[in-house]
């Protein structure tokens, strides 16, 4: 046997393993890339590690999923991503995010998201002068009409105080709200504030019922 002629072939053999080696080191499966835009959206907010970054995803994402449920169903596939309910973190976002397409985007027109932030009209004052106004139910279910005037600043079309509530519940969450509950109630037999804190407190019992707070 010509052993000087093996050796080529033995060697070309070797190149061949070794690049094939190569080629299955360099070429890894391709991740599969989620074509809903929800999805995506989500996904890189959830892969964020700047705040901001995370934010503005959340952001993005609240303007192009169908509704809150699909935007829900989403962060529920990314633990962690969120410290508070969908609901919360989308009413404070409709509230007061500055991104042109959140205000009118389905998400916020939700009843959940409606119940954090509350309805605003359009009304006309003694004076003729449009203001706006936000109607609301007291403690004992009754709707009061809050116009905004030096007393009562609104902020993106709500009462600051409701407002407050919204940040309330996303930061400090029960205990937040039960001293909001407090607060308002304390001053309802105020006779100048008393109907108007009635509304607020009201309103913090809504939230805290809703993000599950135990008030037994």
């Amino acid at each position: 046997m010509n052993l000087a002629r093996q050796a080529p072939r033995c060697a070309n053999r070797a190149l061949v393993v070794v690049w094939l080696a190569l080629v299955g080191c360099s070429a890894p499966a391709a991740e599969p890339v989620d074509t809903d835009p929800c999805a995506r959206r989500v996904a890189i907010a959830a892969a964020a590690i700047d705040i901001d970054d995370q934010v503005d995803a959340l952001d993005e994402a609240m303007t192009v999923c169908r509704d809150l449920d699909a935007f829900a169903n989403e962060v529920d596939d990314h633990p962690g991503t969120l410290g508070v309910e969908p609901a919360v973190f989308a009413a404070r976002r409709c509230a007061r995010s500055e991104l042109p397409g959140i205000a009118t985007a389905p998400i916020c027109d939700d009843p959940a998201v409606g119940l954090l932030t509350g309805a605003v009209t359009a009304t006309a004052v003694d004076d003729g002068a449009d203001a706006l106004s936000f109607i609301g139910r007291n403690l004992n279910g009754d709707e009061v009409t809050i116009v905004a005037d030096a007393d009562t600043p609104f902020i993106d079309g709500r009462p600051e105080a409701i407002v407050v509530m919204v940040d309330t519940a996303f930061t400090d969450g029960c205990s937040g709200l039960d001293e909001e509950v407090s607060y308002w109630s304390a001053l309802i037999d105020d006779p100048g504030i008393g109907p108007e804190a009635s509304v607020y407190a009201q309103h913090a019992l809504d939230l805290s019922n809703f993000i599950g707070c135990d008030r037994s």
